[in-house]
């Protein structure tokens, strides 16, 4: 299993960065370049430390499960501490601007929710399908 955890961390860092990266180039005005080590240091460490230990927790909660409902049961856990994961930022870097107004929070961390949310998924795919491929090769 660290195996294949390590697989998907990787690959969902290198794929998110670049997806960021380019919705980055969609929104602003700059060379995105400038932003790309920043993006990956902040993928790349937030992935290794919030999104593995939550794919693990998912692992181990939908274990008793078997085929479709495992993976669907694992795609809602992983979205829903993505979208978690919002929360958690949003009261950090945009607690002055909750003041009980949803619209002017959701301002603050959308760009965190679109983040989050692509990068959960990433995850989850990217585990699944490293999944799918070592158990047809017979590796853990």
């Amino acid at each position: 299993m660290l195996f294949r955890k390590f697989l998907a961390y990787i690959l969902t860092s290198v794929l998110s960065t670049v997806l960021l990266m380019g919705i980055l180039a969609l929104k602003e005005d700059h060379p995105v370049i400038d932003a790309i080590g920043i993006v990956a240091l902040v993928v790349f460490f937030v992935t290794l430390i919030y999104g593995v230990p939550v794919s693990v927790l998912a692992d181990y909660l939908t274990k008793r499960f078997n085929g479709a409902g495992r993976v669907l049961c694992s795609l809602f856990i992983h979205l829903l501490f993505g979208v978690a994961f919002v929360f958690i930022v949003g009261l950090l870097v945009a607690f002055d601007e909750l003041n009980f107004d949803f619209r002017s929070f959701w301002s603050g961390v959308k760009n965190y929710f679109i983040a989050s949310t692509l990068t959960s998924f990433l995850f989850w795919a990217s585990d699944e399908a490293a999944r799918f491929i070592l158990n047809k090769k017979n590796i853990s």
